[in-house]
């Protein structure tokens, strides 16, 4: 049975997406909240997350993490509500300013300035009509209580004329690094600037369906 798969793969060329300030309030005070009070951020995408709906838009899931960078420590933020391509994301940041954010949560690894390590996962799942939302990595710079996210990997879609096939191995035909440990440079303006990538190769897996 022919069926289709996407998988993310590293790509120099982000794509951007914008928070939509005219649906939000501005319920982030400046320098963050005290220890143990929520602190509301907004996210949101044009075209693009982690559940692929029926006529492939594509939504945030209720619980998807992003890892909120300040200047003294990491915090998670949890998604309150899925089903719609903004979000409201709830956390502590215990008086810390909020600089920067992650998603997924887990890939992120540390901070030097305005860089920062993330890591690319090469072992990812094809996914029927769907895609690992585990890879499919995002950054962005935080402006008061809404972050643009801006995605570091290109989504790659391809079929499968047969059921028995146990992994797919993609690697570049020039021998460039496409995923694994990579630095993410985040300006002021503009687009994120990757480099770094450590793997040569992604392998993806099925998914079982």
């Amino acid at each position: 049975m022919k069926t289709s798969r996407l998988f993310t793969i590293l790509t120099s060329t982000a794509l951007l997406f914008s928070c939509s300030l005219n649906e939000i309030d501005n319920n982030l005070s400046e320098g963050g909240s005290a220890s143990g009070e929520q602190t509301t951020l907004y996210a949101s995408f044009d075209d693009t997350k982690t559940a692929l709906q029926e006529d492939w838009s594509v939504f945030w899931e209720t619980g998807d993490e992003l890892a909120v960078i300040g200047n003294s420590d990491v915090h998670s933020f949890t998604a309150d509500q899925g089903g719609a391509a903004a979000s409201a994301f709830t956390g502590d940041l215990a008086e810390d300013q909020p600089l920067y954010a992650v998603y997924p949560k887990q890939s992120y690894t540390e901070r030097d300035g305005n860089k920062l390590n993330i890591e690319i996962p090469n072992l990812q799942y094809g996914l029927k009509n769907g895609f690992d939302s585990n890879a499919a990595v995002c950054v962005g710079k935080i402006d008061g209580d809404c972050v643009t996210l801006s995605h570091i990997v290109a989504l790659v879609r391809f079929p499968l004329t047969t059921d028995d096939i146990a992994s797919v191995s993609i690697s570049n035909a020039a021998g460039a690094k496409i995923a694994g440990s990579v630095s993410v440079t985040i300006p002021d303006s503009g687009a994120p600037v990757v480099s770094g990538a450590t793997s040569d190769h992604v392998l993806i897996l099925p998914d079982g369906d």
